[in-house]
């Protein structure tokens, strides 16, 4: 990791218009604890991040965990401009939110959160597809009500197959998720 820091550095030295030297430098350093260190090498590559929404939310990020939650609302803001559908910056931004006491918009940023989860279906797909009793899977959005689309997963299985178990399966997984159960 030390290793690692020492090329980002030496990289963005050559290139201080490189956003994403800048970005993966702060979050290396943000690991070993030195979230002001990331900080500071953000801040000098931000005239060059202005369209870099990862850049942005890893700003905000930063900002959060040393509490200038102003700021990281600002950061949060403008990434989520940029990429809407990202359910985690909008959990970040609410919780920021919350943090100065702005609690209509916490609880707005926070419904956004579950709604705007960008999950690809294939990557549900190749979840339910490591399981050994699925033999297909196809993964379709439908409406509803409350959130607009919900995802549905149709499964042909191998044999008799528990929805319980798919479930377990699923949560070991990383992709969020809400549930619902229909049986044929």
């Amino acid at each position: 990791s030390s290793e690692a820091e020492r090329l980002l550095a030496e990289r963005l030295g050559m290139a201080p218009d490189h956003a994403g030297f800048a970005s993966m430098l702060a979050q290396l350093q943000a690991e070993r604890g030195d979230a002001n260190g990331a900080l500071v090498t953000l801040g000098a590559s931000l005239p060059w991040a202005t369209g870099n929404a990862p850049y942005h939310a890893t700003m905000a990020a930063l900002q959060a965990r040393l509490g200038q939650h102003p700021q990281a609302i600002t950061h949060y803001q403008t990434a989520l401009r940029l990429t809407p559908n990202s359910g985690v910056w909008w959990m970040g931004l609410g919780l920021s939110f919350q943090a100065v006491g702005r609690n209509a918009e916490a609880v707005e940023a926070l419904q956004r959160a579950r709604s705007g989860e960008n999950i690809s279906p294939v990557d549900i797909e190749s979840v339910l597809s490591l399981h050994p009793a699925v033999d297909e899977v196809a993964v379709a959005g439908l409406p509803d009500e409350r959130w607009g689309q919900k995802v549905v997963a149709f499964i042909k299985a191998r044999g008799a197959v528990d929805a319980g178990v798919l479930d377990a399966h699923c949560r070991a997984s990383t992709l969020p998720r809400s549930e619902e159960h229909t049986s044929e």
